[in-house]
Parts: structure tokens; C-alpha cells; sequence
């Protein structure tokens, strides 16, 4: 499974992916919504539990539309380039009505799931009896993007603080959790499928 190439496009999907997801939902919106957006905690743990529960509906769409379009690899790439574009409001801080902000949080959950296609076309890729070790491998990906991003936006953000400068630090911190979106949207077209017919 290491030594397979066709292999490593998916951990990379992941960790870019999955770990900027993480690292966001996990960790960094709500603080991020209150610090930057000057929103009260509770309106902002709503924005965080429509992230996820778009993560939830889009990961119960995300194989059916997949094996209905007969390409696991097109609908992963047009999931991850949109997630990572999902992230320019925040960036250019762009200051939407509540209801458009609640939204578009519920948007970036439902693109989420484009990564999940990585553990299906790990498998397979590699042989039937090491599927599993496939999709374990690119699977640690995950892990790898939150365990990196989490403490390094927090890195970012005590930094600020001590400069006095809070609203540089999470321009900083958000380009560095898009970029790592990006990146991962990128290795996606590095990503290779077998040729599957589609259902009738």
C-alpha cells in the first residue's frame, strides 16, 4: 500500500481537507466568530453546528451521487476546489447578514464530504485483501492536517495577542486553514480511479 503512488493523492486530499476542516469546526469558529465578527458565543456555536450538520447530509449524498454520476474522482474534485474557494468571504472578511452567514457555514458542511471519496478510491487502487490498510493509511491524513493546523493557528493567534494586532493573527490563521484547503483540493487531481460503469 506505501509503496503504491496511486495511494497517496487521498492522504493529501485528506490532510488539506480534512484537517482544515477540523481544525476549524473542531476548534477555531466559534472564537473566530467572536473575536472577528463580534457575534455572542451562543449565535456563534450555531454557525458551527450547521457546519457540521451540513457535513452530515452531504456525507449520506456524497456516495450515492457518486455512484449516479460514475465518477468518484470528478465529484471529489468539484467538492474540494469549491470548499477551498468557500473560504474567500472569510478572508477578504466579508460582513453578510445573519441569516447569509448561517448559510453559507451550512454550505461548506454539505462541500465537506468530497474527501470521504478518497477512503472508496483507496481501496480501490490497491488490492481487495489490503483495503483496508488503504483506507486506513490515507485515513491518518486526517489526523495529520488537524494535529498540524490546530496548535499552529493557536501559535498564530497568542502571537497576535502579544503584538496587539488579533485581527492580523486570524487573517493569518484563516489563510493558513484555506491554504491547507487548497492544497488538498490540488492533490485531489493527482488522485487516480478505476473506470466504473454506471448503474443502470
Amino acid at each position: 500500500v506505501l509503496a503504491n503512488p496511486a495511494t497517496w493523492p487521498g492522504f493529501f486530499v485528506n490532510a488539506g481537507i480534512g484537517g482544515s476542516y477540523l481544525a476549524f469546526a473542531g476548534l477555531w469558529a466559534v472564537p473566530f466568530l467572536v473575536d472577528v465578527h463580534g457575534m455572542p458565543r451562543v449565535t456563534a456555536a450555531q454557525h458551527g453546528s450547521l457546519l457540521l450538520l451540513g457535513v452530515a447530509v452531504g456525507s449520506l449524498a456524497i456516495g450515492t451521487l457518486s455512484d449516479r454520476l460514475g465518477s468518484r474522482r470528478g465529484l471529489m474534485r468539484a467538492c474540494t476546489l469549491l470548499f477551498a474557494l468557500s473560504w474567500l468571504p472569510w478572508l477578504l472578511d466579508v460582513r453578510w447578514p445573519l441569516p447569509a452567514t448561517l448559510a453559507w457555514f451550512l454550505l461548506m458542511g454539505l462541500l465537506i464530504p468530497g474527501f470521504t471519496l478518497s477512503w472508496t478510491v483507496a481501496k480501490e487502487v490497491n488490492r481487495p485483501e489490503h483495503s483496508g490498510m488503504a483506507t486506513s493509511v490515507v485515513n491518518l491524513g486526517i489526523f495529520l492536517g488537524t494535529g498540524i493546523l490546530q496548535p499552529w493557528v493557536g501559535h498564530m493567534l497568542d502571537r497576535g495577542r502579544e503584538a496587539g494586532d488579533v485581527a492580523l493573527a486570524w487573517q493569518h490563521a484563516l489563510a493558513l486553514m484555506a491554504g491547507a484547503a487548497l492544497l488538498g483540493a490540488a492533490a485531489s487531481w493527482l488522485v487516480r480511479e478505476r473506470p466504473r460503469t454506471r448503474p443502470g
